[in-house]
């Protein structure tokens, strides 16, 4: 029998992953949403993240809607890890954007599923609203 302690640090795991994600949908709200040189940029339903160049330079984006299956973000990764521009830091940066905004931690065990990355972002926006 599991003891009382067990539950609460769950409860407790669950809570911090509900204010995390909150956090994560007002920087996408106000527009604040940054991972070292990726921004997130609101279009098309789901959103780009934008590897801004901090010389000035060029802009790199990834349209999220591209991103609707594990395959495809771990195809995106490799593809940005190819890059002469991109730094080890940016590939982890965009990993973390990725994981922030889709929560693609959880697609690894069905690599080829599809997901519906509109929806993900629209509940990721009504997460402002939860307190």
């Amino acid at each position: 029998m599991a003891d009382d302690r067990s539950f609460e640090t769950l409860r407790e795991i669950g809570e911090g992953f509900a204010a995390s994600r909150r956090n994560v949908a007002r920087r996408l709200a106000n527009g604040t949403a940054r991972w070292g040189n990726w921004h997130y940029v609101p279009d098309h339903g789901t959103g780009t993240l934008e590897h801004r160049d901090p010389a000035g330079g060029s802009v790199y984006e990834v349209d999220l809607a591209s991103c609707d299956t594990g395959a495809e973000v771990l195809d995106w990764i490799v593809q940005i890890d190819g890059k002469s521009w991109a730094t080890a830091e940016d590939v982890g940066y965009l990993v973390r954007a990725l994981n922030d905004i889709l929560s693609i931690q959880h697609w690894a065990h069905d690599p080829t599923a599809k997901h519906d990355v509109a929806a993900i972002v629209r509940e990721l926006g009504n997460a402002t609203d939860e307190a």
